[in-house]
C-alpha cells in the first residue's frame, strides 16, 4: 500500500476489522474519517476464524497506515473500524501474507 501510495496511486484496496452491532457493512456503504468521505466497501461480513466483522474496501492511500481509525456508515449508523496490519487476517502459516 506504502509503495503505490508513494508511486502516485491515489486509491488502493484494504481490509478493515470493524465495530458492528447487530449488522456487517454492506456494498457500496461509505468509509468515513472524521468527516471526509475516505472510500466505499467493496464487501462486507463476519470472520468466523477470526471471529471479527471484516470490510474490504477501496480508500483513498491518505488513509493507509496500519491502526488508522475511520468509521462505516452501516445502514445509517457509523461504526468503529480500524485498518489491519496485513490484508489477511487468518493465515495460519503466514504463506499468503503480503508484507507491505
Amino acid at each position: 500500500m506504502v509503495a503505490n501510495r508513494d508511486a502516485g496511486v491515489t486509491q488502493d484496496f484494504a481490509t478493515f476489522v470493524v465495530d458492528a452491532t447487530d449488522a456487517d457493512a454492506p456494498a457500496l456503504a461509505t468509509v468515513w474519517y472524521g468527516d471526509r468521505k475516505a472510500g466505499l466497501v467493496l464487501s462486507g461480513g463476519y470472520g468466523h476464524r477470526t471471529e471479527t466483522s471484516i470490510a474490504l474496501y477501496v480508500v483513498d492511500t491518505d488513509y493507509l497506515a496500519a491502526g488508522t481509525q475511520v468509521e462505516i456508515d452501516i445502514y445509517g449508523e457509523r461504526r468503529p473500524a480500524s485498518l489491519t496490519e496485513t490484508p489477511a487476517l487468518y493465515d495460519p502459516l503466514s504463506e499468503n501474507c503480503d508484507r507491505r
